[in-house]
C-alpha cells in the first residue's frame, strides 16, 4: 500500500534515521501508513505530528501527544474499544450541546421552535435563529420540528466528527496485543525520532528503555482507601504545587532548570506525595530519618521531560492528568485536591505548599494540618449563610427568581436599548449617531416612571448611557475608567449603583443620573465568604457582581463569574450587600 501524494511527507520522514529499522518499527511505518490512507483526518494528523517531529517540534508534540492520550484513556491503557467509546461521547456531546444552544428558545418544552416562539428577538440572537431556520427547517413551514432539530444537530455533529482523534496511536501497539501503553507511545516516539529502534514490551511492569526519556512508570490502577498501610503505619497524603521552577544561566550562556527541592519530615508515617506542575520539573525528594514516602504520583506534563528523584536515586512514579493549583484557594485548588485524594485513595489531604515560582530553598514537609475538601468547605458557608427564608418578601422573590428589577427587561446592544415596554411589547430604541459606539455592556437601568433607561459599558474609558423615551433624546457621559460590573435604579432616592466589575478596583458608586459620583463602598473578595473559590485569584478576574433587587440600604447582587473556568461548585453565589456599612453576606 502506498501513500497518495498528500501524504508523501509522511514517506519522507519515515525516512529518517530509520536506515536499520527492525521490524517493529517497519511496523509502526507501515501501521501509520494504512491509518492515513484510510481515513483523511488521521492522514492529516499524520503528517502534521511528523512534520513537527521533523522541524524540532518533538518535546511539544510528546506533551500534547500524552495530554490527549490520557484524556481518551485516562487509565493509560488504550484500545480500539476505547477509542470508539470516546468517539461516541464526543459526538453526543456536540449533539447535546447543539440541541442546547436552540431548545433555549422552546418556551413550550414540547421539543420544536414555531413562529411565534422566534419572534422578539435581536442582534445575535436573531442572527443564530435565522441560521437555525435556514439549515433545519426542512419543509420551510416556518416551524423547526423536533425531528428536524435532531436531523441538524446530527448532522453537525457528524461533520465536526473526529477532529480529536487519535487513532493513529494505535500504530504504536509494539507488541501487538491490541493495547498500547504509555511505555509504548514513548517508545514509538523515540524511534520516529531516530533515537532507537522499537523494541517488544514483554508483560510486567514497564521500564522504558535507556536515553533522555527512560523513566520508570507505574500504570496501576487508582488505590483503594485505606488510612493505614499494610506494614501499621497511617497514610499521609501531601501536595505540592507549582506552575513552573526556577531558571538560572550557567557561565557559557546556557539556561539551565532549577530542581525543585521538597524535604519531607514525617517519621513514623506512610506519605504519599503528589507533584503538580505545568512546566517540566526536576523533583528533588529529600527525606528526614524514619521518614518514608512510599508512593509518588506526579502530573503527565512531567512524564516525557521532567525528572523525579528520591534521596538522589530515581524514583517510581505513577503519572496522571492533575489540575494546576499553586495556592490554596481560587477555583483551580479543589479539582487538584480531588485527583489527589483519588489516585491516592485518600478522604482528604494532610497539606498542601505550592507557589507559582518554586522558591530557592524549596518546600518542607513537616506538619499535617489537614486540608479541608470542596464538600466540608461548601458545609461550613452554608452553616454561616443568611437564610434566603430571612430576606424581605421583595428580595427573597428576587433570589428566587420570581421578580426582577426593571432594568432586568433591557439590553444595551450595539444598536442601541432593546428590550420589552410596560405594554410587554418588545422594542428596540436606535442608538443615536452622535453617541459612542457601545463597546462591552454590562448592564442596564430602568426608571419606569420616569421613563429613561440607562446603560453602561467598560470599553475604553467606558460610558453610561441614557435614552429619555417620551423626548426620544440619548445622552451619553464618560464613566472615566471606572469598571462597572452591572446597573441599577433605587427608585427610594432617584439615584443609580454600579457595582464592581471584572477587576472589582472601583467598588460600589452610588451615583446621580447625570453620572456623578455621590458615594463609594469599597469592594474586597475577602469580605465575601466563599467568594475567592469561584475564580483564580492572582490569574484571572475577579467576577463582577450583578444587580438583582434593591430595597432601602439593602442591595442583592450575584457573582457572575468566568464559566469557562473550572468551579468548585454548582452553587449560586448570591450576596446581600448593606450599601452604609459595606458589610456582606453570603445567602443561602
Amino acid at each position: 500500500m502506498k501513500l497518495g501524494k498528500s501524504n508523501a511527507l509522511v514517506c519522507g520522514v519515515f525516512a529518517l534515521g530509520l536506515s536499520a529499522a527492525n521490524a517493529s518499527s517497519i511496523a509502526i511505518e507501515q501501521t501509520l501508513e494504512a491509518l492515513a490512507a484510510g481515513d483523511p483526518i488521521v492522514g492529516r494528523q499524520v503528517s502534521q505530528m511528523l512534520s513537527r517531529i521533523e522541524s524540532g517540534q518533538a518535546e511539544q508534540v510528546i506533551q500534547s501527544t500524552m495530554q490527549e492520550f490520557f484524556r481518551v484513556a485516562p487509565d493509560g491503557r488504550l484500545t480500539q474499544g476505547v477509542l470508539d467509546l470516546a468517539q461516541q461521547r464526543e459526538t453526543a456531546r456536540v449533539r447535546a450541546a447543539l440541541l442546547g444552544q436552540y431548545l433555549a428558545y422552546d418556551l413550550d418544552g414540547d421539543g420544536a421552535v414555531d413562529a411565534s416562539e422566534m419572534d422578539g428577538f435581536f442582534g445575535d440572537a436573531a442572527a443564530r435563529l435565522a441560521t437555525l431556520r435556514g439549515v433545519a427547517d426542512g419543509d420551510g413551514d416556518g416551524v423547526i420540528s423536533a425531528q428536524e432539530l435532531r436531523n441538524e444537530a446530527n448532522a453537525q455533529a457528524e461533520r465536526q466528527r473526529g477532529q480529536r482523534t487519535i487513532r493513529h496511536l494505535m500504530a504504536f501497539d509494539l507488541d501487538e496485543d491490541g493495547v498500547v501503553l504509555v511505555d509504548e507511545v514513548l517508545q514509538g516516539f523515540r524511534v520516529l525520532r531516530g533515537e532507537d529502534h522499537a523494541v517488544v514490551l514483554n508483560d510486567g511492569p514497564r521500564i522504558i528503555a535507556d536515553g533522555p526519556l527512560a523513566r520508570a512508570t507505574d500504570e496501576a490502577a487508582p488505590v483503594e482507601r485505606a488510612q493505614i498501610n499494610p506494614d501499621g503505619l497511617p497514610v499521609e497524603l501531601h501536595m505540592v504545587g507549582i506552575y513552573e521552577p526556577r531558571t538560572s544561566r550557567a557561565s557559557d550562556g546556557r539556561t539551565i532548570r532549577e530542581e525543585v527541592v521538597v524535604k519531607v519530615d514525617r517519621p513514623g508515617v506512610s506519605v504519599v506525595l503528589v507533584l503538580g506542575s505545568y512546566e517540566a520539573t526536576r523533583w528533588a525528594i529529600e527525606t528526614t530519618d524514619g521518614t518514608r514516602v512510599d508512593r509518588i504520583v506526579a502530573h503527565d506534563r512531567n512524564r516525557a521531560r521532567g525528572e523525579v528523584l528520591l534521596n538522589g536515586e530515581d524514583a517510581a512514579v505513577t503519572y496522571r492528568d492533575l489540575p494546576i493549583a499553586y495556592r490554596q484557594e481560587g477555583n483551580r485548588f479543589q479539582p487538584f485536591h480531588k485527583v489527589a485524594r483519588q489516585v491516592a485513595g485518600q478522604p482528604n489531604a494532610s497539606s498542601f505548599v505550592g507557589a507559582y515560582r518554586a522558591p530557592l530553598d524549596g518546600f518542607v514537609i513537616d506538619e499535617a494540618p489537614g486540608v479541608p475538601t470542596a464538600a466540608e468547605i461548601e458545609a461550613a458557608l452554608a452553616a454561616e449563610a443568611l437564610p434566603a427564608s430571612e430576606l424581605s418578601k421583595t428580595l427573597r422573590r428576587a433570589f428566587e427568581g420570581r421578580v426582577a428589577a426593571p432594568g432586568a427587561a433591557w439590553q444595551l446592544r450595539d444598536e442601541g436599548f432593546v428590550g420589552v415596554d410596560a405594554d410587554g411589547k418588545s422594542m428596540v430604541y436606535p442608538l443615536d449617531l452622535d453617541a459612542p459606539e457601545v463597546s462591552w455592556p454590562t448592564g442596564a437601568a430602568y426608571d419606569p416612571e420616569g421613563g429613561r433607561i440607562w446603560g453602561v459599558t467598560l470599553g475604553g474609558v467606558g460610558y453610561l448611557y441614557e435614552y429619555d423615551i417620551a423626548d426620544n433624546q440619548w445622552t451619553a457621559r464618560s464613566m472615566d475608567n471606572v469598571d462597572a460590573g452591572g446597573l441599577i435604579f433605587d427608585p427610594l432616592t432617584g439615584n443609580l449603583i454600579a457595582t464592581p466589575g471584572p477587576h472589582g478596583r472601583s467598588g460600589y458608586l452610588i451615583m446621580d443620573t447625570n453620572a456623578e459620583v455621590l458615594a463609594q463602598l469599597e469592594f474586597d473578595p475577602a469580605d465575601y465568604p466563599g467568594l475567592i473559590g469561584t475564580y483564580d485569584p492572582g490569574n484571572g478576574p475577579t467576577p463582577r457582581m450583578v444587580p438583582v433587587m434593591i430595597e432601602g440600604a439593602q442591595l442583592l447582587v450575584r457573582a457572575d463569574a468566568d464559566r469557562r473556568l473550572e468551579q468548585n461548585t454548582r452553587s449560586r453565589w448570591f450576596y446581600l450587600v448593606d450599601l452604609q456599612s459595606g458589610d456582606a453576606r453570603l445567602v443561602r
